[in-house]
């Protein structure tokens, strides 16, 4: 945040959700897998990340989106409370930052190194895969929310409206910077 001495706290406010974010989207899908019969060994293709996650990160942020406008998830809502609080940003401008971040992250990880034997062990391996990306990416995240945030009511938005797009999975979200 600007003017700030210490953006510690609310960088890894958002980390946190992009980790727990992208370990939900992988359950899911290794559950997915293994409840169809397919093998999850599909989980480890480079290819898996587009069609399987970024898509449903789109989907989820733009979930996200609308429960926050109808206040229709508490959960989520007091979470992000939290994190608006934390962070000194609105939640418009915390649900651009946690998706340009999660897409960035999730699409950094090494496929190739998952372990796919069961479901304990893949989560474990996406943590592994996950933590130096996510430690690459932290200084780029302080600087993403290292502004001055306008607040905006979220509930004066559209909830019929999304507020994301899936065009191509890397565009516009900053992750070259």
């Amino acid at each position: 945040m600007a003017g700030t001495a210490d953006s510690h706290v609310p960088t890894e406010a958002i980390v946190d959700f992009v980790l727990h974010t992208i370990l939900a989207n992988e359950r899911d899908a290794f559950n997915y897998f293994n409840t169809v019969g397919t093998s999850a060994q599909v989980l480890l293709s480079p290819l898996a990340y587009e069609p399987l996650f970024c898509r449903r990160t789109v989907t989820n942020y733009n979930h996200f989106y609308r429960a926050l406008i109808l206040n229709s998830k508490v959960g989520l809502c007091r979470e992000f409370e939290r994190l608006c609080t934390e962070t000194k940003h609105s939640h418009y401008c915390l649900l651009h930052v946690l998706c340009r971040w999660t897409i960035c992250a999730h699409a950094a990880i090494d496929r190739s190194t998952l372990d796919v034997t069961d479901g304990a062990r893949y989560k474990r391996s996406v943590i592994d895969a996950l933590r130096p990306v996510l430690t690459e990416l932290r200084p780029k995240i302080k600087l993403s929310i290292d502004h001055q945030c306008v607040r905006s009511v979220i509930a004066t938005k559209n909830p019929k409206a999304d507020l994301f797009c899936y065009i191509d999975p890397l565009i516009d979200t900053g992750c070259d910077q």
